[in-house]
């Protein structure tokens, strides 16, 4: 369940949101970042991960390590 579901049966109140499943790479207020939020709250999940980009400095490294990870 997420938070609009949440609201439409009127549960909003109780509603938590799941922890999010892996950080994002996107700098903040990229397109990248704003598709992986509204993935989140789509999902349920929490909008920010502690390891989530905050800067644009190394955005191209962050990516090209988070592919590696996958590719292993």
């Amino acid at each position: 369940m997420n938070i609009f579901e949440a609201v439409k049966v009127g549960a909003e109140e109780f509603f938590e949101p799941l922890p999010t499943r892996r950080p994002t790479v996107h700098p903040p207020g990229s397109p990248g970042k704003l598709a992986v939020l509204a993935t989140r709250i789509e999902n349920g999940e929490n909008l920010w991960h502690p390891t989530d980009a905050t800067d644009f400095e190394n955005s191209h490294e962050r990516t090209l390590n988070l592919f590696r990870r996958r590719v292993k």
